[in-house]
């Protein structure tokens, strides 16, 4: 290790102590957040240009935890940059216990996990539980986006950019808007609980049946870009998750056309 390498090192864990010492609330949230915002001014600093890997220690519940984060996963820290920062705040209730959706999305991350099971949790709690769900539909979709820019690193869905997100859950707004047109708005949650049960289990044979019937209700036809769902199971959950938050929701895409991007 170079002398300019470990003096950044250095620099990095005093940016993380310093972060954790300047917030007033103490918890593994704070030490996520202050690891994520340092790492990210250091990575401004071109820091990820001498480093291809960063390990990370943290102690928590009386046990060390190590993880190595990737070149890959620091660019994802990166380019989900505002995406993270406003997940701070959103939180879930399961039974007396209280997550936090930064929290779980961060460790997945740093483990690097796919969020498709934090998305599929969120979509079920919002579904069912409403008034437990500390977040919007605007958070499922940071967590869909963050997820999609860990698949691209990964080598998924290379030849698809994040705007293709819009036109998924477009399509969904899009098919709500033609049921609530033939006053069928009620039977919108459970064609979502049909798409989150096939995409829970991989079914794309269960979830492309349930995309036809939905389309040949409304006489429209069906979006192309659901062929792709048949080329793997991470295609055919972005898209599916995609989708649905379009389908039980739609303000969140209504907002992203109006801005013409996504604030």
């Amino acid at each position: 290790m170079t002398i300019m390498m470990y003096k950044n090192l250095l620099d990095l864990c005093n940016k993380i102590n310093k972060e954790i010492l300047k917030d007033s609330e103490m918890n593994s949230n704070t030490t996520f957040k202050s690891i994520i915002t340092a790492l990210n001014e250091k990575v401004n600093d071109h820091f990820k240009y001498e480093l291809a890997d960063i390990q990370v220690v943290r102690y928590e519940t009386e046990k060390y935890r190590f993880n190595i984060l990737s070149k890959n996963v620091l660019k994802i820290i990166r380019d989900s940059k505002d995406d993270l920062n406003k997940l701070i705040k959103a939180s879930h209730k399961e039974v007396d216990t209280y997550f936090r959706v930064y929290e779980e999305l961060v460790k997945k991350l740093f483990n690097n996990e796919n969020q498709f099971l934090l998305i599929h949790k969120l979509f079920i709690q919002k579904l069912t539980k409403p008034k437990a769900s500390f977040f919007n539909y605007s958070t499922i979709n940071r967590v869909i986006r963050i997820n999609f820019n860990f698949l691209k690193g990964a080598g998924y869905m290379a030849d698809k950019e994040k705007d293709i997100l819009k036109s998924y859950s477009g399509a969904g707004y899009y098919l709500r808007e033609e049921y609530k047109n033939k006053s069928s708005e009620n039977k919108l949650n459970g064609i979502a609980y049909k798409l989150l049960n096939a995409l829970k289990t991989n079914n794309k044979g269960m979830f492309m049946d349930v995309i036809l019937n939905c389309y040949l209700y409304t006489g429209k036809q069906v979006p192309m870009f659901f062929t792709d769902c048949l080329k793997s199971n991470e295609e055919l959950k972005t898209i599916g998750y995609a989708f649905i938050s379009g389908l039980v929701d739609g303000e969140d895409y209504m907002k992203k056309t109006e801005k013409g991007g996504n604030k």
